[in-house]
């Protein structure tokens, strides 16, 4: 954070749209944006935009968000069980099944409760 408390690096505007996730998700989604245009390799807040836009129902940006966070950091199960919520949402079974399964691949047991 800067001096007078308000965000600059990529870090501090994903830690800020953290804390304002579930409480004031647009300003979420526009302090996770930034992050992303600071630092364009930010896996964590295109998971974390992406997250958002599930909760709101945008089950297509939340799937192009968790592509970008999979592109970055494929090894993530958690990126795969997200995508795969969204793709389930969709009614996409298929997609979601193949999520689930490349999840447990990567880490087993990620999948229990989705």
């Amino acid at each position: 954070m800067s001096e007078n408390g308000m965000p600059k690096t990529a870090e501090d505007f994903y830690d800020r749209a953290f804390e304002y996730f579930g409480e004031d998700d647009d300003k979420a989604i526009a302090d996770s944006t930034q992050a992303i245009r600071l630092d364009p390799n930010h896996d964590s807040a295109y998971s974390l935009r992406g997250q958002i836009y599930f909760t709101k129902g945008d089950f297509d940006r939340a799937i192009a968000d968790h592509n970008e966070a999979i592109r970055i950091n494929p090894d993530f199960a958690g990126y795969y069980c997200q995508r795969g919520r969204a793709y389930k949402a969709k009614g996409d079974r298929d997609r979601a099944l193949k999520d689930f399964n490349k999840a447990e691949e990567i880490t087993p047991g990620v999948t229990t409760g989705y």
